[in-house]
């Protein structure tokens, strides 16, 4: 929702940018220079701003449809491409260039910016799921917090990971790692908290649905089951 929101917002201030109703910064003013360089550099900044709004705009939408889409890898990668833009644009607006140096370390700040957005976040999302058992409540922490009760549950372990079949809302996916709500191949609607690593899984049916959970590998995941009670016969 919220990259949908700033696509929209970046539209309407390139918008009102173009047509003269919003100016976004001082003008611009050089003592060395005639009235009427200085209005064709105006000109310049003001072509220069419409065009970085329109871009940020259309970085911004993309990555809405895509996380429609569940494409969160490539979501993250154009909300990294939008801030990088952010950054270069407030650069370029409000910080005069002068210099081709000056406008390349406009461009090296924007570049690292949406670099460091993308990684950080995305190793985030990604990382390891961690398990704890608080007052009868399984608490999750890590790429996905989330809290299940675990009083009159059904806990099983089961020695595949379940067959997806459709996602049934915005769901994370990459590289083995499958997180939030889906239909699975049994019929069963289940969320799951699935690590990639793991080649079993531990299978939680309780007053508020269906759950899957998994660790980082098998011995994580057992002793994951063994943690909510379970006894694992070899």
């Amino acid at each position: 929702m919220l990259p949908i929101l700033l696509a929209v917002a970046m539209a309407a201030l390139g918008y009102l940018t173009q047509t003269g109703k919003l100016t976004l910064f001082v003008t611009y003013y050089n003592p060395d220079m005639s009235e009427e360089e200085m209005q064709e550099m105006e000109a310049k900044r003001k072509t220069s701003a419409v065009r970085s709004l329109y871009l940020m705009g259309a970085a911004a939408a993309v990555s809405g449809v895509l996380s429609l889409c569940n494409l969160y890898f490539y979501k993250e990668l154009f909300m990294g491409i939008y801030l990088g833009l952010f950054v270069r644009f407030l650069c370029k607006t409000f910080v005069s260039a002068g210099t081709k140096t000056m406008k390349l370390v406009f461009v090296l700040a924007g570049i690292l910016t949406g670099f460091l957005y993308f990684s950080v976040s995305f190793t985030f999302a990604f990382s390891p799921n961690s398990y704890t058992v608080q007052d009868g409540t399984l608490v999750i922490a890590g790429g996905e917090k989330g809290e299940v009760p675990l009083s009159g549950a059904k806990i099983t372990l089961q020695s595949e990971l379940p067959q997806r079949q459709k996602a049934e809302s915005q769901v994370k996916e990459f590289n083995g790692t499958f997180r939030g709500q889906y239909l699975l191949a049994n019929g069963e609607s289940a969320h799951l908290y699935l690590n990639g690593g793991s080649g079993c899984a531990v299978r939680l049916e309780g007053e508020s649905g269906i759950y899957y959970f998994t660790g980082a590998s098998d011995e994580e995941t057992k002793e994951l089951y063994a943690l909510l009670g379970g006894t694992i016969v070899e």
